[in-house]
């Protein structure tokens, strides 16, 4: 029996040896110094007295303690971080609605104090063209008028660009998706322009598929579509081919206008998806207006979940390609939702 107490006493010590061993040198006791004579003569008389395994269980308890206030005070900083992001994300937010109505308000406060004045003036300009009360004698005059109108059409479209681009940034443009019957827009499409082709002295040829069912805003459609054989038109010269067509790829249609205009130069290539790149360049054409056009068509084919790209020569040509989901697009992401097509084939 004194055999077996004597047994489990050692078998206690080794164990408070190996557990004191492990223990870190802040408290105290060096390895070296336990391993001494005198050492194992004080682990017996602590073992006695059960003093190594309360020490021990108190070391623990005071290191769970210690991890526990640490946890707790992480927790608490990290709720107080997230409150203070949660707060300044909700202050940001309500600072970009404010500014978003204030430029809401600013663009209709535009549209109503350029537009209606710009109305009068072509109105007024047109009726006197038509000499509605009376001749205007000199043929010079109606050269002017001729000029007067021009020059206002040109303000009007250029004004209706930055309208729209606002319009779109501040999400007021919303799309209208209906069957596009492109056979119809086809027609449309040659009712706007040939007219206007012939009097440049430029062979327009449009051919659109009738095969294809298309889902898409047409109002939108119409714009891009419409923009490009403006731009078209009028950097092609007398004499010159302005062409559209349009193929399926995957689940997308590709519009591609094509013309044998003055091209664009590679510098101002690398620069068409800002809206004013073109002001050097449509300065020294004499031809305002594509650089916003392009833009606008580029907005709206992007917010139809497609893109548009341009491939040009300087002094050859330019050919714009559009390619559009052929699903409804009020389902798709506001980013690009089509599979781009090679580039041989909208070149």
């Amino acid at each position: 029996m004194i055999g077996l107490v004597l047994g489990q006493l050692l078998a206690t010590s080794l164990l408070c040896l190996m557990a004191i061993l492990t223990l870190d040198l802040a408290h105290g006791v060096t390895q070296e110094m336990l391993l001494t004579g005198a050492g194992i003569a004080l682990i017996g008389l602590l073992v006695a007295g059960g003093f190594v395994l309360g020490a021990r269980s108190s070391s623990r308890k005071a290191e769970r303690t210690c991890l526990t206030c640490a946890a707790a005070r992480n927790d608490r900083d990290l709720e107080e971080e997230l409150a203070n992001v949660r707060s300044m994300l909700r202050i940001a937010e309500r600072r970009a609605q404010a500014a978003n109505m204030a430029k809401q308000a600013f663009v209709s406060q535009l549209n109503h104090d350029i537009r209606t004045p710009l109305n009068h003036i072509l109105g007024f300009t047109d009726l006197i063209k038509k000499q509605t009360f009376g001749t205007l004698g000199d043929p010079r005059y109606l050269a002017y008028l001729d000029d007067i109108t021009r020059s206002g059409e040109v303000l009007m479209n250029s004004f209706g660009h930055i309208l729209e681009l606002a319009a779109i940034e501040t999400g007021q443009k919303a799309l209208n998706i209906t069957q596009v019957d492109l056979r119809r827009f086809e027609g449309r499409l040659l009712m706007e322009y040939d007219e206007k082709a012939k009097k440049r002295g430029i062979a327009l040829s449009i051919a659109l598929p009738d095969d294809v069912n298309l889902s898409a805003d047409f109002n939108c459609l119409h714009r891009i579509v419409g923009q490009l054989l403006s731009n078209a038109l009028r950097f092609t010269p007398r004499g010159g081919e302005v062409r559209l067509d349009a193929f399926r790829f995957n689940d997308s249609i590709v519009f591609r206008v094509s013309d044998t205009g003055v091209g664009i130069a590679p510098e101002q290539l690398e620069m068409l998806n800002l809206p004013f790149a073109f002001a050097d360049y449509e300065t020294k054409s004499r031809k305002p207006g594509k650089g916003m056009g392009l833009a606008v068509s580029r907005t709206l084919a992007e917010l139809s979940g497609g893109e548009l790209r341009v491939d040009s020569t300087l002094g050859i040509g330019t050919t714009v390609a559009v390619q559009l989901p052929m699903r409804p697009l009020a389902t798709l992401p506001a980013a690009k939702s089509v599979q781009s097509a090679p580039a041989a084939l909208v070149a």
